[in-house]
Parts: C-alpha cells; sequence; structure tokens
C-alpha cells in the first residue's frame, strides 16, 4: 500500500475542536491511487482534507463519491494516478472550532447542505485542526439535549428542595416568631388591664422582664434572618482589623457563665497566658464565638460540660473549639445544619427554641472572613465545633 505523504502540521494545534476529529491531512500532489489505498486501510473514514502546504485547509475528499467514481467504467485508467485535487470538493465547508454546535447547524443549511454527507473541515486560525462529518454534528446535538436534561433535572431537584427547606423555614419561623410575639402582647395586656389590681408592682415588673426577654428573642431571630439576607446579597459591611482573641472573648463569658448557671453546666475555657493575634471583623468574630457557644448551653443537658478552647496553629492559622457533651448530632445530619433553611431532624431540634439560621450564619461570618469550619460529632458523644481563621491579614 501506498503511504500518503504527510504534510508539516506545526501551524496545527493539537487539542481538538468541538467537532473535530484528527485525521492527518494530505498534500494536494497526493495520488488518488494513495488516497484509495488510505481509505481502504481506514474503513471507518468518512473524509480527507486536502491541505496546503502551510497546513491551510484546499479542499476536501468524500469517501463513497471518490470510491465510486474509481469503480464506474474507465475510472481508475482515468483518475489512479492524477492528484487527489482532480477528486476532491475544492470548494468544502470550513468553519472555525470555536463556532458553537447552534451556529454551526445553521451554516451548514445556509451554505452548503450537501456538507451533511460530503463533511466540512474545522480549522483554528485559519490553519487545519480536523474534520467534522454529519454524524459528528448529530452526536454533539444529542450530547447537548443530554446535558440539557441532566441539568434541567438538576435544576427541578434544586428547586424542589430549596422550595422544600424554606418551606420548613417559614413553618418554623412562623412559631419562632409568635411565641415571643404572643408573650409581648399577653403580658402587656396584663400589665395594661392591671389584672393583679393597681399595687401588685412586684408582679408587673416580672411581666416586663418577660416581655424584655420576649422581645430580645425576637429581634435576635430577626436579626439572624436579616444577616443572611445581607450576606447572601453581598452587603454586609466587614471591618477587619488585627485583634486579640482573648481580648474579644473575654467580655463574653461572663455572660456564657450566666446562662450555664441556670442549667448547672460547668464552663471551661482553655486559652495560652500569651496574646493570639487574629485577623477578622471584632463583630463578626464574636458573633461566631457566641453562637457556638451558645448552641451548646441550648442543647447540652443540665449538669453537663462545654469547653471553649483557643489556639495559635500551623499556616500562621488561629483555631477555636467549642466542645459539648450534648446529645450529639447523626452524621446524616452534619452537612445540612450549616445550610439556611435547613434545620436537623425535630428529635434534636425542637426540644430547644431557635430558628435554626444560627450555625448557616456563623459559617458564612466564618467564610467572609478567610476561615473554615467544621464539625465532630456522634449521638451520645456530643459535639465538637472547630473554626480555624488567619491570624494576620494576607499578604497583598
Amino acid at each position: 500500500m501506498t503511504s500518503l505523504r504527510p504534510v508539516s502540521t506545526e501551524a496545527v494545534e493539537t487539542d481538538l475542536g468541538s467537532v473535530a476529529d484528527r485525521v492527518s491531512p494530505c498534500a494536494t500532489d497526493t495520488s488518488c491511487e494513495a488516497v484509495y489505498d488510505w481509505f481502504v486501510a481506514e474503513p471507518d473514514r468518512l473524509v480527507l482534507p486536502v491541505v496546503d502546504e502551510e497546513a491551510r485547509p484546499v479542499g476536501l475528499v468524500a469517501r463513497n463519491e471518490f470510491l465510486q467514481t474509481l469503480a464506474s467504467h474507465f475510472g481508475r485508467s482515468l483518475y489512479l494516478r492524477k492528484p487527489v485535487t482532480a477528486l476532491m470538493d475544492p470548494d468544502p465547508l470550513v468553519v472555525e472550532a470555536t463556532v458553537p454546535l447552534s451556529i454551526l447547524g445553521d451554516r451548514i443549511l445556509d451554505e452548503k447542505p450537501t456538507a451533511m454527507i460530503r463533511g466540512f473541515i474545522v480549522t483554528k486560525d485559519n490553519a487545519y485542526h480536523g474534520v467534522g462529518t454529519g454524524l459528528d454534528v448529530l452526536k454533539l446535538s444529542m450530547e447537548k439535549i443530554r446535558r440539557q436534561s441532566d441539568d434541567l433535572t438538576v435544576a427541578e431537584r434544586g428547586a424542589s428542595k430549596a422550595n422544600m427547606a424554606k418551606s420548613r423555614f417559614l413553618a418554623t419561623m412562623s412559631h419562632e416568631l409568635r411565641t415571643p410575639l404572643n408573650a409581648i402582647i399577653g403580658f402587656s395586656e396584663l400589665i395594661r388591664d392591671q389584672v393583679m389590681g393597681p399595687d401588685a408592682m412586684d408582679t408587673y415588673v416580672d411581666y416586663a422582664a418577660d416581655i424584655h426577654n420576649s422581645g430580645s428573642h425576637l429581634l435576635e431571630l430577626i436579626n439572624d434572618v436579616l444577616d443572611i439576607a445581607k450576606i447572601e446579597a453581598g452587603k454586609i459591611d466587614l471591618q477587619r482589623q488585627d485583634l486579640i482573641l482573648q481580648e474579644e472573648v473575654g467580655p463574653l463569658w461572663r455572660g456564657f457563665t450566666l446562662r450555664a448557671k441556670k442549667k448547672n453546666l460547668i464552663l471551661r475555657i482553655d486559652a495560652p497566658s500569651e496574646p493570639i493575634a487574629c485577623f477578622a471583623d471584632p463583630r463578626a468574630l464574636r458573633q461566631i464565638v457566641t453562637n457556638l457557644v451558645g448552641n451548646a448551653v441550648k442543647y447540652t443537658q443540665n449538669g453537663g460540660c462545654i469547653r471553649l478552647s483557643m489556639e495559635t496553629v500551623e499556616d500562621h492559622s488561629i483555631r477555636i473549639e467549642v466542645e459539648d457533651n450534648g446529645p450529639g448530632i447523626p452524621k446524616s445530619y452534619q452537612a445540612r445544619i450549616f445550610e439556611p433553611f435547613e434545620q436537623v431532624d425535630n428529635s434534636y431540634q425542637r426540644h430547644a427554641e431557635g430558628s435554626g439560621l444560627g450555625l448557616a450564619l456563623t459559617k458564612e461570618l466564618v467564610r467572609i472572613n478567610g476561615g473554615k469550619i467544621g464539625l465532630e460529632s456522634a449521638p451520645g458523644e456530643g459535639s465538637r465545633f472547630w473554626i480555624v481563621m488567619p491570624q494576620r491579614q494576607p499578604a497583598g
């Protein structure tokens, strides 16, 4: 078999175009006999490109038409010794590899419908890159349809999941908002109407304290929702600066201690005596620690123990851990509790009040401060939440 004389393809890049089959092209002076031998040796090849010495396409040989011509009466004697240019299509459809499939189909129909059968040439920067056929177009069309179908399926599932999560969130929030509002309205009515008599000042003071507590809880819920909304909209105002970790956490500790005493919880704080530098927004940092310790206090049973630890770790980072011996969190729920509008199973969540937004907000606050958050937990073995944040401002 006579081999086709290859043409230098230095100008041809090695990456594939969207529909390009990297068939080695032949030169313009290649004989029809050599092309015939090549088609026989390559039964799956439908087209053969012809290029000049600068790798620019000048024609295309369609397998079926070429072989039919040679098989006709006097075909071999007339063409076998002639150059391939005698039987090539000198005006094939030529498209750039970057042309999208939708435009490619229009170009074939508008400029050269026979290209669906005879094939077309794919170029990159006007140099030969490969060849394509109607079969390639069909395969790509089917692949595009399949991907669009997969994308629609994923989008539909995501939308359905989001709708279900938001429905659960709204159902929970309606309960969480109504509870303090009912308390505020109920106790304020008792004071307004002096139900206990005009002189029951001590009782009314207690009612006012209940109103204050309910209002504070309501404000906390609303703030969580608004903060999540601001973060998702990219409109939260961060003032990251150099901080001393102990100075930010220390003032919070008294508040934690007062809340823990109500449940007879043991609180421990482990921190080195030397200052720990941290680069973060101070308000966000305090909210992160408050949310994590507050959750531990909320879910740890009476008489339990909670430990807050702080340390410097490698890569110029600090690590904060909040560990409790509460009920623990099942593995299947651990990823969900960090997502907005998601809550852990009711058997875990509903024995304590809360919107379920605290950990989602904490995760986002950690993220926008350049840190990471994680969880280690198992049912009956407590939970350990950890965050890692930068110790100093990143260079640049």
